[in-house]
């Protein structure tokens, strides 16, 4: 039985979460009350306290606790598993052995004993609950408190015979010899344990029918030839999984008295199955106290120990380090009278440079309904990871021992004098939390309860200023099943209800929440409900989930269940829309192979012990390595990255480093020890705490939600009133502006958006369709544009086709085993080729401009490399400590401690590194200690021969021409001559404070905000800024002022500008029901039309004069733009690298688009003809013109080379992108004597320039 407060289980989630564990319950019940408990509380007691220390100590008894888990449970209910548990209080030699080891005991071994008219339940844990019999039927036994249950004793042939039932319905039964033989919860399954007739236990069968076989030494080897005895207690279990082995008799400590038949029975160490080909993982446990040789005090891993315990002369644990040490000072418990004596003790931790001697957190204790309660903490909380008490906190207690009030404090004063440390007592109340509880000892309720005080007065725990109901609990019967949970409404005087009905083995059968939607200025409060409805099957005596189906109403959203026959394990789920999920399982019940939805199967491997080592899909391979101690200390991606883990002990920080060159700490919050981190790719989890005061909100910003959390309305001064309407499921289905558009969205079972609608009065209104083919999108429909999709069959993008008035295209893709494009077919003809280095490194793009592979085809193309050009490629790497950085050599580095890893990550930083195209222009850049960007140089490689020149036309030169250009790039940081120089400085804050361009410098200066003020550069290149409310009022560029508080704007109800009046020029904008922009007008002159798909991109302008052009868009970024004269012929490509543009491709004629066929089909004809209209268009076509884009720090383009490597363009912008450029010619063109410019529109990552607005 489990009741879900297990020791430092819940207090180190966080760093097994980082280690991608997990660790599960116990098939019997405890909550570690001889040790500490730092989880939620169990039963009826929310706030149950922690009185946990480190691994944990119990800091009111002093009693070290320790929970093992060589086995995790295996997958269904009531799945096997093996958990032992260590006292330190169960583990002197007065007491009794467990099976394996003194102080030892495995989950399984919860224990009975009946003693005059009380029958005590000994947990494995170590609880201890003590129950009475009743006066009236001494076969009834109980507790003052109701949460633990009932125990029935019937009487038999072979004894009393005892059934402990717990509220929650599970069931545990108990032989006359007082053992464990039975777990049974409410829906039929249950585990069987079997015991010799020493009454020990050598069997345990799980609902599944697997099975743990128990093997004892054997009597007669208890004393072997040699003078050492031996323990006759568990020598190895055989599991689903593999043999676990355990060992016992550890050396006896210099100085001791004992003996060693006294230390005999010491468990010193488990050794657990290994995989294939692996070394055996096994843990050690050390006892080394003189004084009492048989108290656990440390545990090691091989050669590495890993904890450290120590002790008092009363055998109190009052040490406790696991990578940081936590000492109990002073330690004395609470007199067992409850009047009497209190027990206190003072816990000093986070020892480091700062604080030499620690900080301190004292505790208060007392007896409580027979058990030792904390009553009060105060002084310097402990790090999370430490598993202590909450620091400054007030607890009160019911006569029952259930938490009624938590008072939380403001830390008190703290010191360390001559006399020990002195705390002052605990005086500002902040806060506090309060439960009430019924007959039955179950929460009932929950207030929360806020102080204050007056101006220049203490805060009095006495003067509470405002209690709030945070929330109601009404339960099912006697049972400790929710049936009902209210808490307050958002609608004043409205409750917020969530009521749960149960069948009768107390599985949910329904769910179903009522709450309230807000009133609004045109309506009045209205409630809202959704319910979901569970229903069972009955298979093999089990009843297991069948289906689920809600919160949508109607049957559609339901999700089916199928089960093996023994309805051990599930192995098919049943979606909406036909989807189907199936699953097949390994003897131990682990998933082996999964197929989900997409229908693409996917391979699990794992260790014995249960911890992924792997996962295959399609010829996609990830494989996972770990340590003696079972953490993961290595990755290995389908795409070639090979991802490292080392760790800390002290802080728990894990190293990660992979052969892409980063490496980073990640540490858990609250941690000290760790050096000041300087660059951003050295984070820790905790958030980095600069102060700063943020923006301030929209003007009149308002929000309402609903009881569901589904936001309602929105509201500012400038866009009015917005509301919002959800389905059952919280999806969003309506949106209504100010101005009355009408945004409608219909889904289908799944939540998929399969119709979206607008429309606003004077405004054509506008639907979008949306078609899927089992989990694909493969259509959607949009009444200025098409789409249609195909998939390979690893359920990738293999084809998309675009469909216009007047335009079609068709691109298809290709993937590497890492689920990388390696070749894009481009609709113009030819193609766009990846190569892909570790990672997401992009090693090179390949342009085949498609005029040789259409007549020769692509194999032969390739061969002779006609048509072919590398646009960019990565400069050879320099040799740096991060291309080492994740072998094993650097993982011990950065596992020896964080200095040194920082040092290493500040050696890799110093590295240059840096791209060249294929004019041989290269661009090298640098980081800063910080990990921030430093300099940025382009420069033109040096000159090739006129002989290369010459030869490079034929084949056989072609592998020697990258040599060669290779070489050349390598050799040109001498001979090379730069083209444009950048350099970066940054303040405290990370922001940039100057940039150097060419030498031209720029100094940035920032507000509170963190928002630019001034950019200060040349005299006459002074930039600057003003913002109020969140927005900008107006700025200074180059003595250009903009004053928007003096641009007149006239704004729809929405707050869409419609109007804007600046020194007399008037535009007026128009919109479409979707928002966008369709239409600028100056005066009555019509300056553009715009056109828009379903994704918001703009697909076509239209000037005054007619001229159209249309854009292409791939990825949520602009690829391409069609002739004015032609919306069918591609005028202009643009090639991208990590989202950065690095080249144009420009058609002077223009490239026909064309809508293609998937390969094979339309018959051999169709394919002869188009394979002959294609190599005729090819043949006649003149080859496409490159340019090649070399951007600054964020991505915008700054210049333009050709195929010679001369700048052919430049730009220069402001802050915020506005163009500064002086240009004597087109523009943004660089005047050079026979040298043809080049028009760009490009400007900061997202913008394009339209030089008829301006914009």
């Amino acid at each position: 039985m489990k009741k879900m407060n297990k020791s430092w289980l819940a207090c180190a989630l966080m760093l097994i979460s980082l280690l991608g564990g997990a660790q599960a319950a116990d098939v019997t019940s405890g909550t570690g009350s001889t040790g500490g408990s730092c989880s939620p509380a169990t039963g009826g007691d929310p706030a149950k306290t922690c009185s946990g220390a480190s691994n944990p100590i119990n800091v009111t008894t002093g009693n070290k606790y320790q929970r093992e888990v060589d086995m995790a449970p295996l997958p269904g209910v009531l799945g096997l598993e093996l958990i032992r548990h260590y006292n330190s209080a169960y583990s002197t030699t007065s007491n009794v052995n467990g099976i394996v080891g003194r102080g030892w005991k495995l989950s399984y071994e919860t224990e009975l004993e009946a003693i005059g008219n009380s029958v005590q339940i000994i947990q494995a844990d170590g609880e201890r609950i003590i129950f009475a019999r009743s006066p009236l039927d001494r076969n009834l036994c109980s507790t003052l408190d109701p949460a633990q249950g009932s125990i029935t004793v019937a009487r038999t042939d072979r004894g009393d015979e005892y059934l402990w039932r717990l509220p929650s319905g599970r069931q545990l039964s108990f032989n006359a010899q007082g053992k464990l033989v039975q777990i049974r919860v409410p829906s039929g399954e249950f585990v069987s344990l079997q015991h010799d007739r020493r009454g020990h236990l050598v069997k345990v069968t799980d609902p599944q029918g697997r099975t743990l076989q128990l093997t004892y030494l054997d009597p007669k080897a208890r004393v072997s030839n040699s003078a050492q005895p031996r323990f006759s207690g568990v020598q190895h279990i055989d599991t689903p999984v593999g043999r676990y082995s355990y060992q016992y008799g550890s050396p006896l400590p210099k100085g001791t008295k004992a003996s060693a038949l006294e230390v005999s029975a010491n468990l010193v160490q488990v050794s657990l199955p290994a995989g294939k080909g692996l070394p055996v993982p096994s843990r050690q446990y050390l006892y080394e106290d003189a004084r009492w040789p048989t108290l656990l005090t440390g545990i090691a891993v091989g050669s590495q120990r890993v904890a450290t315990y120590a002790y008092n002369e009363r055998g109190w644990a009052v040490r406790s380090e696991n990578g940081q040490a936590v000492d109990l000072l002073e330690l004395e418990r609470a007199s067992l009278n409850e009047r009497g004596q209190p027990g206190r003790v003072v816990l000093v931790h986070s020892k480091d440079a700062q604080h030499p001697q620690g900080q301190a957190l004292e505790v208060l204790s007392a007896q409580v309904a027979g058990q030792y309660r904390i009553t009060e903490t105060r002084g310097v909380a402990c790090p999370i990871t430490l598993n202590c008490p909450a620091g400054n906190v007030r607890y009160a207690y019911d006569e029952g021992g259930r938490t009624r009030q938590v008072t939380y404090f403001a830390p008190p004063a703290v010191t360390r004098t001559d006399k020990g440390w002195q705390v002052a007592p605990l005086s500002q109340a902040l806060r506090a939390d309060k439960y009430d509880y019924d007959g039955l000892g179950r929460t009932t309720r929950h207030i929360d309860v806020r102080y204050s005080r007056a101006p220049g007065q203490p805060m009095r725990t006495t003067a509470p200023t405002t209690e709030r109901i945070v929330q109601e609990v009404h339960y099912d019967g006697p049972s400790d099943r929710i049936a009902l949970v209210r808490q307050p409404s958002v609608v004043p005087g409205q409750w917020h209800e969530v009521r749960t009905s149960y069948n009768d083995v107390g599985q949910v059968t329904q769910v179903s929440q009522s709450g309230w939607r807000p009133a609004l200025a045109d309506a009045a409060a209205q409630p809202i409900e959704r319910s979901t409805t569970y229903r069972y099957a009955r298979i093999n005596g089990r009843s297991v989930l069948a289906a689920a189906d809600g919160p949508l109403p109607g049957p559609a959203d339901t999700t089916g269940y199928d089960w093996d026959a023994r309805a051990d394990h599930l192995v098919r789920t049943r979606y909406p829309q036909g989807l189907r999920h199936s699953y097949q399982r390994d003897d131990a019940g682990r998933i082996a192979e999964e197929t989900p939805p997409d229908g693409v199967s996917i391979a699990h491997t794992y260790l014995p012990t249960g911890q992924d080592t792997g996962w295959r899909r399609g010829p996609a391979q990830v494989t996972v390595s770990y340590d003696a101690m079972l953490r993961p200390t290595r990755i290995d991606l389908p795409d070639g990255e090979v991802r490292r883990m080392a760790y800390e002990d002290r802080s728990g920080a894990v190293a990660l480093a992979s052969n892409t060159g980063q490496a980073q700490w990640i540490t858990p919050p609250n941690m000290p020890g760790l050096p000041a981190v300087s660059n951003p790719a050295v984070q820790r989890l905790a958030p980095d705490l600069v102060p700063s005061t943020p923006p301030a909100p929209w003007t009149g910003q308002q929000v309402l939600v609903d009881d569901f959390g589904g936001l309602v309305a929105l509201h500012t001064d400038t866009t009015g009133w917005e509301t919002r309407r959800h389905d059952q499921a919280g999806r969003l289905i309506e949106r209504r502006l100010a101005d009355g558009t009408l945004w409608r969205w219909q889904r289908d079972a799944l939540g998929r958006i399969v119709r979206h609608e607008v429309s606003r009065a004077g405004a054509q209104a506008e639907t979008t369709t949306l078609t899927y083919q089992g989990v694909h999108l493969i259509g959607i429909d949009h009444p200025n544009e098409r789409e249609r999709h195909a998939y390979d069959a690893l359920g990738r993008l293999a084809s998309r086709t675009v469909q216009r008035a007047g335009l079609g295209y068709t691109e298809r893709f290709e993937y590497d085993e890492a689920d990388r494009v390696v070749r894009q077919s481009l609709p113009e003809g030819g193609a766009l080729s990846y190569t892909w280095g570790v990672g997401r490194q992009l090693r090179a793009i390949e342009h085949d401009d498609g005029r040789v592979s259409a007549v020769l085809g692509q194999g032969m193309s390739q061969w002779l490399g006609w048509g072919r050009h590398t646009l960019i490629e990565p400069l050879k790497a320099q040799a740096t400590v991060v291309a080492t950085a994740a072998t094993p050599t650097a993982t011990k580095v950065a596992a020896s401690g964080p200095a040194i890893m920082q040092a290493a990550l500040d050696k890799a930083l110093q590295a240059e590194h840096g791209y060249r195209w294929g004019n041989g222009v290269e661009l090298r850049w640098q980081l800063d200690q910080s990990g921030q960007l430093s300099s940025m140089r382009y420069q033109a490689s040096a000159e090739s021969s006129w002989q290369q020149a010459l030869l490079a036309w034929l084949p056989s030169a072609n592998a020697a021409n990258a040599t060669n250009a290779t070489n050349a790039a390598n050799a040109s940081a001498v001979s090379g001559r730069p083209l444009l120089e950048l350099a970066y400085a940054y303040d405290q804050q990370g922001r940039m404070s100057q940039r150097d361009e060419d030498g031209a410098r720029t100094g940035y200066g920032y507000d509170a905000s963190g928002r630019l003020l001034v950019a200060q550069g040349q005299a006459d290149e002074v930039e600057y800024y003003a913002y109020e409310q969140g927005r900008m009022l107006g700025s200074e560029i180059q003595s250009q002022t903009t004053d928007w508080r003096q641009v007149h704007t006239e704004r729809n109800a929405s707050g869409m500008p419609q109007l804007i009046d600046r020194q007399g020029v008037i535009r007026r904008l128009s919109y479409s029901a979707d928002n966008r922009l369709i239409e600028v007008k100056e005066g009555d002159k019509v300056l553009a039309l715009y056109s828009h798909n379903t994704h918001g991109q703009r697909i076509g302008k239209t000037l005054g004069n007619g001229r159209a052009t249309s854009y292409l868009w791939q990825g949520g970024q602009m690829v391409g733009e069609t002739q004015p004269a032609s919306h069918g012929a591609l005028a202009r490509r643009y090639v991208y690298a990590h989202g950065v543009p690095v080249a144009v491709i420009d058609y002077e004629h223009g490239a026909r688009l064309q809508v293609e066929a998937r390969p094979g089909e339309g018959g051999a004809w169709h394919q002869a003809v188009h394979w002959a209209q294609t190599a005729w268009q090819a043949s006649t076509a003149s080859a496409p013109k490159l340019t090649y884009l070399h951007t600054n720090e964020i991505g915008t383009p700054i210049a333009a080379t050709n195929a010679q490597g001369k700048v052919i363009w430049r730009g220069s912008y402001s802050a915020y992108g506005l163009t500064k450029t002086k240009t004597t010619s087109r523009p943004g063109h660089v005047a050079q004597a026979g040298v043809q410019g080049i028009e760009l529109n490009l400007r900061l990552p997202g913008q394009y320039f339209d030089a008829e607005t301006g914009w």
